[in-house]
């Protein structure tokens, strides 16, 4: 997505940020983090916005084949890097 770390984390009421929807994913399915966590990592306002953000990115998901390529392109990529 080419987008700093402040840019992921600041959200825009009324805009998609595709790449933090990405990053809510990502972190709840391969961190285990909690909402609660999440939310504050994003410097989101509550756990309410993070589920929704999750919410809307898997419903995006299940709509999507470019997403759901892309999805598995950077999975893949980052299971292989993980050093057991």
């Amino acid at each position: 997505y080419n987008l700093n770390m402040a840019n992921l984390r600041r959200g825009i009421q009324g805009k998609e940020n595709e790449a933090r929807g990405m990053a809510v994913y990502f972190l709840r399915r391969f961190a285990g983090l909690s909402h609660k966590d999440t939310a504050s990592w994003l410097n989101c306002p509550t756990e309410y916005t993070v589920a929704t953000i999750q919410r809307r990115f898997r419903e995006k998901l299940g709509r999507e084949k470019r997403l759901r390529k892309l999805t598995r392109e950077l999975s893949h990529a980052m299971l292989t890097n993980v050093k057991t």
